[in-house]
């Protein structure tokens, strides 16, 4: 996987690098090797990307985007923080098929962020081997700012939900569709 991602000395004056060499961490590889290793476990708040680092956990989108976020503090640019909208399953979700299985989808939109450098696209969420990649089943992609991973995030899963209902004539309203979808992530935290 390193082979994918950039390196870069980790030298600025800022929080998440100050926050790096207080870990004995000078490189981004380093970086990105600790924020992997790092459980799977949302953060008490998706504004403050410390959290990472002092919770000692995190999600897909609080991982990349602390990773992001670094980049951007040592005056790397060319790392981009995408969201993309993909058929979570069982195959490329492990963890996610009972919860599926039971309320009778075969997959649910999930907004998943992760990196892209060049044309390689980097996720360092949680250590699992999967079946298939999220990447093949991607219905959306788009490129945000750190700072977009909270609220803009959910609006733009939500208002993605609420058109597959309405395309798919669902039987569930988009509050259900919501909790089964947080059943998932649940789910995931428990794998």
């Amino acid at each position: 996987m390193m082979e994918k991602i950039p390196n870069f000395l980790i030298q600025a004056k800022a929080p998440l690098s100050q926050l790096c060499r207080e870990l004995e961490i000078i490189d981004f590889h380093g970086a990105v090797n600790y924020i992997f290793k790092l459980p799977y476990r949302r953060n008490s708040s998706k504004e403050d990307l410390t959290l990472v680092f002092s919770e000692k956990c995190g999600v897909c989108s609080t991982k990349h985007a602390a990773l992001a976020a670094l980049a951007l503090e040592n005056g790397f640019q060319e790392l981009k923080l995408i969201i993309g909208i993909y058929q979570m399953n069982e195959k490329n979700t492990p963890g996610v098929g009972e919860v599926l299985e039971k309320s009778k989808l075969e997959f649910m939109p999930e907004a998943h962020t992760y990196l892209v450098f060049g044309n390689e696209k980097i996720d360092i969420t949680r250590e699992v081997e999967t079946e298939e990649s999220p990447f093949v089943s991607l219905l959306l992609e788009k490129e945000i700012q750190p700072n977009q991973i909270g609220e803009f995030k959910v609006r733009l899963h939500r208002d993605f939900l609420e058109k597959w209902i309405l395309e798919k004539e669902m039987e569930y309203s988009l509050e259900e569709i919501w909790k089964i979808r947080e059943d998932c992530i649940y789910a995931l935290s428990q794998v």
